[in-house]
């Protein structure tokens, strides 16, 4: 029987066919896995059968015994994978295969009805893709998204929940991160921010803040996060976007991935790019955090009113936030109050010193050396000083790294 369905699948009907990635396509198999030794149960569908299929030998079948775990590794392992479902009244044969080539491969996931009335096969591949992704390990973590060199493809990595909150941030534009985490608590609708600031000036954590925050406040939440290290393009991070729902999204430094018409050899590469943005940015449940270090080198295309629902500015650390930020590195009150003192804090601003600076100087100050003289105002502002110094002998006149050029 299994031979002629075989056969059967080359003949198709009706037939769905869907490049997969790597560990969705993992996913799907594993899912399937599940169902047939019945640690899995779900209305949706009616597997009926499933086995493997090996290139060389044939027909690898699996009995269904629940439990077996080895019986389970072994049929994922394999590179072609059959299963009979009964979808709608209707049966179909959906089948995951690996397809080599010299210098890589890749994953299908098709699905093949046996009516030519039928025209649910991409109902059914969809179904599977969510399902099998909301049962997977993936679903409801921070991910990151890259490319991996070792293996050639694009991979997933699960993150530790960050444990920054909104309190731990210093910013005054807290208002509007409520406001974005609060949509998101809803559902139903869509958000997008864009952090604009030089490096040093909060964007980062700010960013962990709102991810922690925003996965506490809705449990279904998928967080998947992109810089310019994972060598991933912005039609694949968005790709995978739309397998998770709800899904925020943060992407460090867009500009890397979008850019401006300025930096773009040919005008239609940053034009296929918005149309792709367009389309993520109009779906409910698609919320989007995105950081550039100056708007400059972000085509004003994308920072349109409607691309993005707010802007916000990072810019020097406010002098309000000095003493909290270094109780929150030192916890030192003692110290904390150096940070009040008038002198220190108009030094301090007078540099529009930013909160990466503020740290560094904290930390230069918890040496041992320093641990009765760390408490004079004197000492700080000597050391303060000498930092500045050493910092502005390797800068060039554009660039900055925490402090005001003077």
């Amino acid at each position: 029987m299994r031979q002629r369905l075989l056969r059967d699948l080359n003949i198709s009907i009706t037939s769905y066919v869907k490049n997969l990635y790597y560990e969705v396509w993992q996913s799907v198999k594993s899912y399937l896995v599940k169902i047939h030794i019945g640690q899995l149960k779900t209305d949706t569908l009616e597997l009926e059968d499933l086995f493997s299929v090996s290139p060389d030998s044939g027909v690898v079948s699996s009995p269904a015994i629940s439990g077996l775990s080895s019986n389970e590794d072994f049929i994922i392992s394999q590179p072609n994978l059959v299963a009979i479902i009964r979808f709608r009244d209707h049966k179909y044969y959906v089948s995951c295969n690996k397809i080599e080539y010299p210098r890589s491969s890749i994953y299908i996931l098709s699905v093949t009805g046996t009516d030519p009335e039928n025209i649910n096969s991409a109902e059914l591949a969809d179904i599977l893709i969510k399902e099998a992704i909301a049962t997977s390990g993936y679903s409801k973590k921070i991910l990151r998204i890259f490319y991996d060199e070792m293996s050639d493809r694009i991979s997933l990595k699960i993150l530790p929940p960050y444990r920054v909150k909104l309190k731990d941030i210093f910013i005054k534009e807290k208002d509007e991160l409520r406001d974005f985490i609060e949509v998101v608590k809803k559902g139903g609708s869509s958000i997008k921010y864009l952090f604009v600031g030089e490096p040093g000036t909060g964007k980062t954590e700010t960013i962990k803040a709102l991810l922690s925050e925003c996965m506490e406040a809705n449990s279904n939440l998928t967080s998947i996060v992109v810089d310019a290290s994972c060598r991933v393009s912005l039609t694949t991070v968005i790709e995978y976007a739309q397998i998770f729902k709800p899904v925020l999204v943060c992407i460090d430094d867009i500009d890397l991935l979008v850019g401006s018409r300025d930096r773009f050899p040919h005008p239609s590469h940053l034009a296929s790019t918005l149309q792709i943005l367009d389309g993520f940015l109009s779906t409910d449940e698609f919320y989007l955090i995105a950081t550039t270090n100056d708007r400059a080198l972000l085509d004003w295309a994308v920072r349109r009113p409607g691309r993005f629902d707010y802007i916000m500015e990072f810019g020097p650390l406010d002098p309000q936030f000095y003493p909290d930020l270094v109780l929150r590195e030192t916890r030192d009150e003692k110290f904390a109050e150096i940070f009040k003192d008038p002198e220190v804090v108009k030094k301090l601003s007078s540099l529009k010193i930013n909160g990466a600076f503020l740290v560094t100087l904290v930390r230069y100050l918890q040496r041992p050396r320093f641990s009765e003289t760390k408490y004079s105002k004197k000492e700080v502002l000597e050391v303060l000083n000498r930092l500045f110094r050493a910092f502005k002998s390797e800068l060039r006149s554009e660039e900055s790294v925490g402090f005001k050029l003077v």
